[in-house]
C-alpha cells in the first residue's frame, strides 16, 4: 500500500476502500465495518463472502498476527482468528432464533490458506 501511495499519490485520486483495498483485519473487526462499507451504510449487513468475492486487492494487515509468508504458531492463529458472532433473526417458522455465524473467520482463514497454497505452487513451478 505504501508503494502504491508513494508512486501514484501526486497524480491520482484516492481509490475507494471498498472493493479495491480490502484489509484482512476487517474480518476481525467485531464492532463496525463502516471503514469498509462506507459511512452511512448502517442498513447494509456485513457479508464476509460478498466482501471477499468483490475484493480486487487484499492487504494482509492483522497485527499482531504475522504476514502470511511468516510462519505463525497454531496457538497464535487460534487466538488471532476472527470470532464467530451470534446473529438474531427469524426462523422458517417465524420465531426469533439465534445462530452462530462464522463467515468472517472462514473468509479470513481462507485468505491465509490460499496465500500459502499459491506460494507453495509457485515455488514448486520454479524448480
Amino acid at each position: 500500500m505504501d508503494i502504491i501511495n508513494t508512486l501514484y499519490s501526486s497524480f491520482s485520486i484516492v481509490v475507494p476502500h471498498r472493493r479495491y483495498n480490502l484489509i484482512t483485519g476487517e474480518f476481525r473487526n467485531n464492532a463496525s465495518h463502516e471503514a469498509y462499507l462506507g459511512p452511512g451504510e448502517e442498513e447494509e449487513v456485513w457479508d464476509p463472502k460478498k466482501v471477499l468475492d468483490e475484493a480486487k486487492y487484499v492487504h494482509f494487515s492483522d497485527w499482531p498476527f504475522p504476514k502470511p509468508w511468516i510462519e505463525a504458531s497454531e496457538e497464535l492463529r487460534d487466538r488471532s482468528s476472527p470470532a464467530c458472532r451470534i446473529v438474531e433473526g427469524k426462523g422458517d417458522d417465524g420465531e426469533e432464533e439465534r445462530q452462530e455465524d462464522c463467515g468472517g473467520r472462514d473468509a479470513w482463514n481462507w485468505l491465509y490458506e490460499d496465500f500459502r497454497r499459491r506460494r507453495k505452487v509457485s515455488a514448486h513451478n520454479r524448480r
